[in-house]
């Protein structure tokens, strides 16, 4: 009885010695990693062209005093993302390049017209410039009416009644808004001029994926034909849609 009592004060001794042993090593893991070696030596920004690169490394809300063990690379992403006009980032870190964030930013896809004003929007409806005459060769988007003030950064679906929204999202989704010239969105409904000059008559807001397709197939096929010299497409004109030709 008198060997188990002196055993068990020993055990307990030996594992608060380990437990210690812990404690210190822990402690002097954090201490090594809190050397300036481990700090954030230079950030650097790749892929941005219109941005400014002090602009980009403020939103990253990063300096040359955090350490770079540490930094959440998510957080990091979610904080450069808060510029309107990054649509992507990637948060690199090396102990030696320091941090690296590859950005790409949104580019234009469409421009809008509001009274004098030319809007450059993205593939997401983003407001990326402003312009007060038609720059670039892109689809021009017309007959949308917005009321108030209108900035950067904002979306225009906000500003779009949904049956316009949903046409609109469509053209802007993939390739589609580049096969045309101009899109004009009436109150009922819409025109759209393709490439070669081709008037599609759209007409309403219904079936907007199927009509697409269906204006997809037709194209093909006078692509395909090369016979004909098309002026005019009618949606809804006939149970089918109506070619026209000169």
């Amino acid at each position: 009885m008198k060997d188990n009592k002196y055993k068990r004060p020993k055990r307990k001794i030996r594992y608060f010695r380990i437990f210690l042993s812990l404690v210190f090593l822990c402690l002097l893991v954090f201490a090594f990693l809190r050397l300036p070696i481990f700090r954030v030596r230079k950030i650097s920004v790749t892929g941005n062209e219109r941005l400014d690169e002090s602009t980009l490394i403020s939103h990253s809300k990063v300096s040359t005093r955090d350490n770079l063990i540490f930094l959440k690379k998510d957080k990091v992403r979610e904080n450069v993302l808060t510029n309107p006009f990054v649509e992507d980032v990637e948060v690199k870190k090396s102990l030696f390049k320091g941090l690296t964030l590859a950005v790409k930013e949104r580019q234009a896809a469409a421009t809008l017209q509001i009274g004098d004003k030319y809007l450059l929007i993205d593939s997401f409806g983003i407001i990326i410039d402003e312009y007060n005459s038609l720059m670039l060769n892109l689809s021009l988007i017309t007959g949308i009416k917005i009321n108030g003030q209108i900035n950067l950064g904002q979306d225009i679906f906000s500003f779009v009644s949904e049956e316009k929204n949903n046409l609109l999202r469509e053209l802007l989704n993939g390739e589609n808004i580049y096969k045309f010239k101009s899109v004009n969105l009436e109150e009922d409904q819409a025109e759209l001029v393709l490439k070669d000059g081709v008037i599609v008559a759209f007409g309403s807001y219904n079936k907007v994926d199927y009509k697409l397709k269906v204006l997809d197939l037709m194209v093909k096929k006078i692509e395909e034909d090369g016979s004909k010299n098309p002026s005019m497409i009618l949606m809804e004109d006939g149970p089918v849609p109506i070619l026209v030709v000169d």
